[in-house]
């Protein structure tokens, strides 16, 4: 049993790492996507006035 303990851990931590990676990356997607679109919307309304 105690030779099973080890790779369980690893892969829960890579799962956990990844999953922790991945939620990152889609804030700062999310973040740059929304600034993106403010930056743009701004443009537009300055070209407008």
């Amino acid at each position: 049993m105690p030779d099973l303990v080890p790779p369980l851990v690893r892969r829960h931590r890579r799962a956990f790492l990844a999953s922790a990676a991945g939620g990152v990356v889609a804030a700062a997607g999310y973040g740059l996507v929304s600034a993106v679109r403010k930056v743009r919307m701004s443009a537009s309304r300055s070209r407008d006035l």
